[in-house]
């Protein structure tokens, strides 16, 4: 049981680092797009809360997004070293 346990996190890891490398592009050409966005609106004075607190919730988002692709990529590295014997169990 353990052991397709970590068949499964590896796999999911690999799957992970692989969807993190395919829109890590995007997301940060974005993340610039939004940050963009909001110094031109502060600048002209233009503003408003809803833009700003919608901005900054989908920044969260796309970092969330990422986060937790490395989070995953990092679960199935762990599964990796306990399937092979690499790795202390404690």
């Amino acid at each position: 049981m353990a052991n397709q346990r970590n068949i499964e996190a590896i796999d999911t890891g690999r799957k992970a680092i692989m969807v993190a490398g395919a829109i890590r592009d995007a997301v940060d050409e974005q993340m610039r797009v939004n940050i963009t966005l909001l110094i031109a609106m502060y600048r002209s004075g233009s503003i408003d809360r809803d833009l700003l607190v919608g901005k900054v919730a989908e920044c969260a988002a796309l970092v969330d997004l990422l986060e937790g692709l490395e989070s995953k990529a990092l679960q199935g590295d762990i599964a990796s070293q306990r399937e092979f014997g690499h790795a202390k169990t404690s």
